[in-house]
């Protein structure tokens, strides 16, 4: 990750989270949305957010349901999806999706799909671990 110019940023928390596994790595992400580390959207009408969650700048959404305990990064576009317990990486877009308690990785393309605890990651989605 930092080869490719990302960032890593350390927060205090007050016990210890294994992140191997996405039940804890949305556990862990939950923690850091409820201590403050949220982004909410200007608000659109086509789109409802339920807090807590983290929608970076330039994520395109529309026709959605976000929320609660959702991360979104960079450049992700969410349409016609309902969204929730879920971490959704750089670039990806998820299309005519339900998605909950899963995690979908950069330039991952989803469309009507519905994954529950589940792995996205480029052209290959599996059962979480």
């Amino acid at each position: 990750m930092i080869d490719h110019g990302r960032k890593i940023f350390a927060a205090e928390v007050g016990g210890w989270y294994d992140c191997g596994k996405v039940d804890t790595l949305l556990e862990t992400n939950l923690h850091l949305l409820t201590q403050g580390y949220t982004r909410r959207p200007r608000p659109k009408r086509s789109v409802t957010i339920h807090d807590p969650v983290y929608v970076a700048k330039g994520v395109k959404l529309d026709r959605c349901t976000i929320g609660p305990n959702v991360a979104i990064d960079e450049g992700a576009t969410i349409r016609g999806s309902t969204l929730r317990d879920v971490i959704v990486g750089r670039n990806s877009a998820v299309m005519d999706c339900t998605v909950t308690r899963s995690v979908i990785g950069d330039d991952v393309e989803l469309r009507a799909r519905t994954l529950d605890e589940m792995i996205a990651a480029k052209d290959e989605v599996a059962s979480a671990p």
